[in-house]
């Protein structure tokens, strides 16, 4: 093993994670439209996982270089930022609408904290929303619209692209807009798609970290949500949480991957199309088996 290989494998997680953070508080700091700051630090955090795959792989058939489908991950994550987060700026718009009349004396949110308190209670709130979006997305009634993302049998940061763009939109109507209502600042809403699209990126990377054991219950980690896209459906329908695995330790939905054993990746039990425009349409689909 060499020291830059070592220096992934024991490195990457904290750094990215740290990094992220670190690169999104300047941006905004020094008065950059926060979108722009999101798609910057997303772009540059999916450079380096994807060279950190080609120095440390965790599966050498896994690299995106190689898969077909990266194409199409591409597609859909530009589909993600072009349509459906603008439809969810739609949900944002009405909720803002519905604040002025429903908040009465003032909003819920206790604005009168610091800002950091706020947004550190604004990422444990929507996370713990997005939580149970994520768990309706397993029933039968959300899979369809869920089941392009878990369509896979190899795991690579460019899966973390690789979603319905109605599932953005979907998280802005259900995560975004209620928090909206009750008067939490935008710079929650920005704070946590920050993390998402931190640790979405390396939590779906091909890269083989050693991490803390500690760590997978304190942040989701790429060890804990590769067990969310295992073949067995005990091991996929367990680990929602994007950002805290606090919520799958509360409601008991957390498999701990120093208990259990990754032997593949996918929904072997629904096929999805290789095609990019017979994926869109698989919302319309009939339901999984």
């Amino acid at each position: 093993m060499s020291v830059l290989q070592a220096a992934v494998i024991n490195g990457l997680w904290p750094v990215v994670v740290v990094g992220s953070v670190a690169s999104v508080a300047l941006g905004l700091r020094a008065g950059i439209e926060p979108g722009i700051v999101l798609l910057v630090v997303n772009v540059a955090v999916l450079a380096v996982v994807i060279a950190a795959e080609q120095l440390a792989p965790h599966r050498r058939a896994w690299s995106p270089l190689t898969d077909p489908q990266s194409v199409n991950d591409l597609g859909h994550g530009i589909l993600q930022s072009q349509l459906g987060e603008r439809l969810g700026g739609l949900a944002l718009v009405a909720a803002t609408t519905a604040a002025v009349g429903l908040r009465g004396d003032g909003p819920l949110w206790p604005v009168e904290w610091p800002m950091a308190w706020q947004v550190a209670l604004g990422i444990v709130v929507a996370d713990g929303l997005d939580y149970w979006k994520h768990r309706w997305l397993h029933t039968d009634a959300g899979w369809r619209l869920h089941a392009l993302h878990h369509g896979i049998t190899r795991l690579h940061a460019l899966r973390a692209a690789r979603s319905h763009f109605g599932e953005v939109t979907l998280r802005f109507a259900i995560v975004y807009a209620p928090l909206v209502v009750i008067g939490a600042p935008g710079a929650v809403l920005v704070w946590h798609a920050a993390l998402i699209g931190a640790l979405g990126v390396i939590g779906h990377s091909n890269v083989r970290l050693r991490l803390p054991a500690i760590a997978h219950r304190l942040l989701m980690t790429p060890h804990v949500h590769r067990l969310h896209h295992a073949e067995e459906r005990a091991l996929s329908d367990s680990n929602y949480a994007n950002v805290l695995p606090l919520w799958d330790v509360v409601f008991r939905t957390f498999s701990d991957p120093t208990a259990h054993r990754l032997r593949g990746v996918g929904a072997t039990d629904d096929a999805v199309p290789s095609s990019f425009l017979r994926q869109l349409a698989l919302p319309l689909a009939p339901r999984r088996p």
